[in-house]
């Protein structure tokens, strides 16, 4: 069962010196990383899913919010965990999408020999729309590039994804073969890519 956030710091983090919640947020980052692994996991085709309550993505998105929770009461306490460069490019990453002009999508099935090519433009009429569902998702925490380590795979999946800006911002492209990021499933959603879909 999942805690809020409120209940999160005051079972865990009432009564703790700032030293001990930079411990406990540093735990609490350490699982999210662990869930995000999971998710991203890549395992062999006949073996059955593993469903687990409450989900995976879940989890991450309650490991996020006692993060903040965490830092907050930190804060309040007079104490102080500067964020990692990670985190910051994630929070500049969330912040420009505002500044967004193009998303580029490419699905590659090698074993079909087929692919997936979208583009969304800021002209689209459900663009400011799309673009506020995507900024939920902190796409900024994706790593570049996502590959399955020890696995070799001739026929699998590459993908990739580009994202254009209006005011100068260096292209921002995320790609992978055969490994994709912990929420990829949910950003296919969002903008309305079946990954089944026949091109």
């Amino acid at each position: 069962m999942m805690i809020s956030p409120e209940t999160y710091v005051k079972l865990e983090l009432e009564g703790l010196s700032n030293d001990e919640i930079i411990s406990k947020i540093r735990g609490l980052k350490r699982e999210m990383t662990r869930l995000k692994r999971e998710v991203e996991y890549v395992g062999l085709e006949d073996e059955e899913p593993v469903i687990v309550c409450p989900s995976p993505d879940v989890r991450i998105t309650m490991q996020r919010d006692y993060i903040e929770a965490a830092r907050k009461f930190l804060e309040e306490q007079g104490g102080e965990l500067p964020l990692t460069k990670a985190e910051i490019r994630a929070r500049k990453f969330e912040d420009d999408l505002k500044y967004v002009e193009k998303i580029r999508v490419e699905i590659r099935y090698a074993r079909r020999m087929e692919s997936i090519n979208r583009e969304f433009t800021n002209s689209d009429p459900d663009w400011d729309e799309m673009i506020g569902l995507l900024s939920y998702l902190h796409i900024g925490d994706w790593k570049p590039y996502y590959e399955p380590k020890d696995v070799v795979v001739n026929d699998g999946v590459s993908w990739s994804v580009e994202f254009e800006y209006t005011n100068g911002i260096r292209k921002r492209k995320f790609a992978g073969s055969n490994k994709f990021p912990y929420n990829f499933g949910r950003f296919m959603e969002t903008l309305g890519i079946d990954v089944v879909e026949k091109p």
